[in-house]
């Protein structure tokens, strides 16, 4: 997959994208990739150019219904964390496994999906562990704005794919927004034609709003639902 992107000026990027401007370039369909920001309407998959659709949730609508629940109830057993981030060798075993339990090409570790090479880290980046008796069997990295969170990461250990590991870290992402008084957790895009992008939907399409960069506004997802 190849993207066609507009990234920001890196020269003219602050030290720190957090709080407000975090906020400010995820609502002008800015996403970060590694230590950058970038947005883009394309993406090159299998020699054709498909458009991209930008997703966020305004918590403000969103209930739990009964598949909800349903995910928290698999996974109460387990132990949760919630913490600044921090790096391990420990997250990088759970990536390694994860990768051999899904059918597209990830990055090649979690190190160069949020670093690279670059030795400055910009944004206020938390992270969500699941245990089962000590093991890490699921991890969720997001970044942290002043009225928004965006989601850049789940992982889980493939023996644990019943138990819907990865809805199960979106819920608890919008729990956190919702108890620092945040309005909108960011989910990055869709792509019409590509299944995988449509776990973005979760956990429900009535409170999903989509960008329009052309007109540049947000407005609810079922009103132009992507095929």
């Amino acid at each position: 997959m190849v993207l066609l992107t507009l990234k920001m000026d890196s020269q003219r990027i602050p030290e720190r994208i957090e709080g407000e401007l975090l906020d400010r370039c995820l609502e002008r369909g800015f996403y970060r990739m590694q230590q950058d920001m970038f947005t883009t309407n394309l993406i090159i998959q299998e020699e054709s150019v498909m458009p991209v659709h930008w997703l966020r949730t305004r918590l403000s609508l969103f209930n739990h219904n009964s598949s909800t629940k349903e995910i928290l109830r698999k996974n109460k057993k387990f132990s949760a964390e919630i913490s600044p981030f921090q790096y391990s060798v420990e997250l990088e075993d759970l990536f390694s496994l994860y990768k051999t339990g899904i059918s597209f090409t990830p990055s090649a570790s979690v190190a160069s999906y949020l670093f690279e090479d670059e030795k400055q880290h910009r944004f206020n980046t938390w992270m969500i562990q699941l245990r089962d008796r000590g093991l890490l069997i699921g991890a969720g990295i997001f970044d942290v704005g002043m009225n928004s969170i965006a989601g850049i990461m789940n992982i889980y250990h493939p023996d644990y794919k019943k138990h819907s590991i990865g809805k199960w870290l979106m819920l608890q992402k919008m729990e956190f927004a919702k108890n620092i008084g945040a309005e909108f957790y960011y989910t990055g895009y869709i792509s019409p034609g590509t299944p995988r992008f449509d776990y973005k939907l979760f956990p429900s399409k009535d409170c999903i709003e989509i960008w329009n960069p052309d007109a540049e506004v947000w407005f609810p997802y079922n009103l132009f639902p992507v095929k």
